[in-house]
Formats: C-alpha cells, structure tokens, sequence
C-alpha cells in the first residue's frame, strides 16, 4: 500500500513537472525571462531596509517588555492561597473598576525582589489618564513661570554690523538660519543653567532683592548728599546690567565735575551734554570748547537731539527713574496672577489626591509637584528688583542723560558678585576678592540651596514612603538632584576664586597666571558638565516618571538585595496609613514654605517701592510733576 501511495506521488510528481516543462517551452524566451524568481525580490532602498527593522524591533520590545502589574499581583496571591480568604484576581482588583475609598482595604501581597523581576519582567507603560494628569497638573504650570525667570542677555558682538536688505539667495537663507539658531541658543543655554544650577540662580535673587532694598533705604537725596544720590539712583536703574570699570570711570567724571566746588566768586560754567542717537560719540561742551569723545552706541533708535545741562543731572535722573517705574508691567498681572493661580492648581490637586488615598501614581504626582516647588520661589523673587530694567531702556531713558551705553543684563547665578562690584562704585572700597567676601558667597550658595534642598527631601520622602517602603529611582533621581545642585553651587565660587586670583596675577610671573587659567578652564568645563547633568537628570527623570519607565521591579527598589520583599498590591493599609502620616503633610510644609518666602518678598518689593516713590516725591517736592 505504501508502495503505491509513493508510485501515485511520484507519478503526480512526474506528470506535473512534466506538464509545467510543455508550458515553459510554449512561451517565447522574453516572456521567460520576465517570470524569472529574480523579478519577485523586494526592491528595498537602504533607508527602507533600516526603517523596517527599526519598526521590527519597536514592535518585538513593545510585546516582549511590556508588563501589567495587577497580573504580576494575581501570580503573586496565586501562590499564597493559604494566606487570603479570597481569590487572587479579587484580592487585586484585576480587571474591576477602582472606586474610592476602597472597602474592604485591600490585602499586601509581598514577594521578593527576585521573584517579580523572573515573572514580571518589563514595564507597564503609562495610560492617558497616568500621563496626561500630571502633565496638566504640574508641569505646564511649572514651565510656564520658569519662563517667567529672567535670564539675561546675551552680549553684543564687537564689529558686528547689521546688512541692509540683502538679497535672498541659499546662502543669505542657511546664513538665517543660523542667526536664527545662535538667537534661540542663548536664551535656551540660560534656562538650562537656571533647572541644571538652582541654588546659585536663587541666590543671586535673593541678593539682587537684598541689594536694591538697602541702596532704596539710604537713598538721600539732600545737596550735601548729591555724589550719593546719583551713584545710588544709577545703580537702582543699572544694578542688573553687567558693571563695567570704564563706564563707571566716565560716570565717575562727571559726577565729580558736576558736585565738585565753585570757588567763592565765580559763578557756575554753563555745561551743556550734546548727545546724538544717530551718532556714535557724545561730547561734552564747556565755554565752547571740546573735550575728548566718550564712545557711545550705535544702535539706538533716531531720536531727536538731546540738550541736558550737567547741573540738572539730578532732576533728569529721578524723571527717568519715575518713567521705569510708571512704564513697568504690573506685579500683579506679569509674576502675582501666575503665582496666584498656580496655588489654586496646588490646591486642587491635593483635594483629588486626598480622594484618592493610597493610590501610588498619586502620591508619585504630589511628589514630583514638590519637587519642582522651588520654581515659584524663583519666578517671584527673581522678578522683584526694583526698577529691572534692559539695557535698551536704559539706552532710551538714562543714555541721553549721561551719554553713555550700557551692558546687558546678567543673568540670575552672576547677579551677586555683580551687585558686590556696584557697591564697590559707590562706597569707593574693594570687598570682591578676600577671604570675608568669598565666604559669605559660598553661604548664599548654601542659602539658596536650602530652598532647593527642601524641595528634593520632601519629594523624596513621599516617594520613599510609598509602598513598596524604600530607596526607588524616583527618590534617589530627588536625592541625586539635591546632590549635584549643591556641588554645582561651590564650584561656582571656585570659578570666581579662581578669577580673581587670575586677575591679581596681571603683573607676577607669567607661569602663575598660566596655571591659574589652566586651573580656572578645568573648573569651568567640570562645572559646565556638571550642570548639563543635573539639568538633564531633571528632564529625562519627569520624562521617564511620565512614560512609565519607573514602573519596574528593580525601580521598586533600586539598591536592594533580590531576597528584599517587595509590595505587588496597590491601595494597601500601609499606603493609607503613609498617605495620611507622610503625603500630605510633606507635601503642605513644602508649599507653606515655598508661600512664606514669596509673600515676604512681594512685601519687601512693595515697600522697597513705596520707600523709591518718597524719595522721588522728596526731591521734587511736588507729587503731581512726578506723575
């Protein structure tokens, strides 16, 4: 029988190739050719080929990585049937809608380390509502008051001469482009400093609000105090501007030369300031004679001719201080309302957290609002000085005055040491490069990094604290966080150190100063990565906290040994009991603080204010011309 079956195929087999041999002879040689097997392979260009397997490859890590914890919880109670009176897929909720507050509390299901990453391996990815909750939550609010933050401008380049109308070529394009590029960078560098550097951007708030309040305090404006007066009221319009020794040398001069005593008898010359925007150069007339030109800007707008003369510098200064404070955008609407609203988020999420007790995505979410806290503190002081004026304003306003240009601003980490060199212009004393000054810059440092500090050990705690109980990646990215802030900040002092002991090196041995330069470029490029890093471990930790990727077994405990138990059910006792002992008072310190500070500040910078407005008021004597 079998004999035949093979006789059939075989004949078959003969019969259809022989058939299929007839067929291909009937055929013209063309037609052969063009059902050759080489005509059906796939014409992938290279591109094609990599993107195929790319997608291959997404595809085979999204089947084979994927993980679904309540299942991971259901093989888990499956092998401690002697433990629960329940079923396994009832003691974890699987496949049922979660309702709140849970009754009966759901049971702890515990299982080693070891044992969830051999039978829970991947991750659980985040669902809309896991993702799109925080994001609307916490940080678009977060983001928009970090753009909020001053961060100063960027230095005009030297030489640097703006085309007319040039003709629109590839070339003229790529070179927009690139301007384009170089204009996004700075502002883009500056806010990763501020996220990747907090402390010293803290600080240098801090110090500039401190600055302009005591310079507002004793600002005199009695005859016999008129050298006083000007340099103060030039350093509450110019304080935030980069300081500059030849620019103050000239402002120097002329205040010296306008408050400088008149012999008995003579009467006072005439000094008259011609300053034309158009023109680079402002000179000085005295009984018709020039003196050497003093270089002034270029780029400010065509204005009319302006004739000052030199003894009413003074009332032109407090007309241009009253017109920065008058033109300023209102507190309230600019920095206040944002702040104002962004309570109400808080105050809101914490009323449906509180609904929510012992659900960890929750108390994730309460966590990384925490943490990011210290951003409304900088937002709100970093924008109370007093007059925070750009050195186009001052161009406008005080350039016609003193015929001179002012730098731009520097940013929130500079605004300390460059407060210090302003005070050095007006008492006349040199503070910036001993020991006393070094040491009480690294104590602001540690000031503003408290405020940060805070921040990272109460979003830690809540982390920590939620089941399962210990060290996971979002509390040690909190703590690593706080860690590289603080080394970043002392490095910071470095430089300046380092700096200053470059500059004294002006007239030794040139192998002293080429150490220190090498030393200083060492310390700044360590710096510079250092910030990268922690702006980027802030960044990719809430990028990674959103996706999902921290819902893992070694996430749950990142240190811990595989024989560590772990906790697979969610909405536990142990998560209540930590929600109402650690989340929510954690979390109301943390932003009772973060208030405290920034209403002590809008009632300092209301008071600096009204302290500027009287003594405008004094000088003038008459309220309604200042207005």
């Amino acid at each position: 029988m079998a004999d035949r079956v093979l006789a059939i195929d075989l004949g078959g087999a003969d019969t259809h190739l022989s058939a299929r041999h007839r067929v291909q002879n009937d055929y013209p040689l063309s037609l052969k050719r063009g059902i050759s097997s080489s005509s059906f392979r796939p014409s992938l260009s290279p591109l094609d080929r990599v993107l195929t397997v790319a997608l291959l490859l997404v595809l085979f890590s999204t089947t084979t990585e994927a993980a679904h914890y309540s299942k991971c919880c259901v093989l888990g109670a499956r092998d401690q049937l002697n433990i629960f009176t329940e079923l396994p897929w009832d003691v974890c909720n699987y496949n049922k809608n979660v309702s709140y507050p849970f009754d009966p509390v759901p049971p702890s299901v515990n299982r080693t380390k070891g044992w969830c990453m051999d039978n829970c391996q991947g991750t659980q990815w985040s669902n809309a509502t896991q993702w799109i909750q925080p994001l609307a939550a916490w940080i678009a609010p977060y983001i928009g008051l970090l753009l909020l933050c001053p961060v100063g401008e960027k230095p005009e380049k030297k030489g640097e001469k703006p085309q007319q109308k040039p003709e629109w070529t590839c070339q003229e394009a790529y070179k927009r482009c690139c301007n384009a590029a170089e204009y996004l960078r700075f502002p883009a560098q500056e806010y990763v400093m501020l996220i990747g550097d907090p402390a010293s951007a803290l600080w240098g708030s801090f110090a500039a609000l401190r600055h302009d309040w005591v310079i507002v305090k004793n600002l005199d404006w009695r005859p016999q105090q008129e050298n006083s007066y000007l340099k103060r009221g030039l350093v509450i319009l110019a304080g935030e501007t980069l300081y500059d020794p030849a620019l103050t040398g000239k402002l120097d001069e002329k205040i010296t030369r306008l408050v400088g005593k008149i012999h008995p008898g003579e009467q006072p010359v005439e000094q008259k300031m011609t300053y034309n925007p158009r023109k680079t150069t402002a000179v000085d007339t005295i009984s018709e004679k020039d003196l050497p030109s003093v270089s002034t800007p270029s780029g400010v707008a065509p204005t009319s001719n302006i004739l000052v003369d030199d003894h009413k510098l003074p009332d032109e200064l407090a007309r241009a201080l009253r017109t920065v404070l008058e033109a300023r955008v209102p507190f309230v609407n600019a920095i206040a309302l944002p702040a104002v609203l962004m309570l109400a988020v808080v105050a809101s999420v914490f009323y449906d957290a509180y609904n929510k007790l012992g659900d960890n995505d929750t108390a994730h979410s309460i966590a990384y609002g925490v943490f990011y806290s210290w951003i409304v503190v900088l937002a709100v002081i970093g924008n109370c000085a007093a007059t925070s004026v750009n050195a186009g304003v001052l161009d406008t306003t005080v350039g016609g005055v003193v015929g001179l240009k002012f730098n731009p601003q520097v940013p929130l980490r500079k605004r300390y040491s460059n407060a210090v060199l302003w005070d050095e212009w007006i008492s006349g004393k040199k503070v910036h490069s001993g020991w006393y000054f070094h040491l009480k810059f690294l104590s602001g440092q540690v000031l503003g990094w408290l405020v940060v500090a805070s921040s990272c050990a109460c979003a830690a705690s809540i982390s920590y604290t939620t089941p399962t109980v210990g060290l996971g990646c979002r509390s040690f990215t909190f703590v690593l966080y706080g860690v590289l802030a603080f080394a970043v900040a002392c490095l910071l002092v470095l430089r300046h150190s380092i700096r200053v002991k470059v500059d004294l090196c002006e007239g030794a041995g040139s192998d002293s100063k080429r150490n220190w330069t090498r030393l200083g470029v060492a310390v700044r490029y360590v710096y510079a990565f250092l910030v990268l890093c922690n702006a980027c471990l802030l960044v990719l930790g809430t990028a990674f906290n959103l996706a999902g990727l921290y819902r893992t077994c070694r996430c749950k405990l990142l240190f811990a040994s595989m024989d560590t138990l772990v906790e697979l059910n969610t909405n536990t006792q142990r998560g209540l009991d930590n929600a109402r002992k650690f989340w929510f008072p954690v979390g109301y310190v943390a932003f009772t603080l973060v208030w405290i500070l920034c209403a002590v500040a809008v009632a300092l910078r209301k008071h600096m204010i009204l302290q500027l407005v009287s003594a405008l008021e004094g000088r003038s004597g008459d309220l309604e011309s200042l207005k």
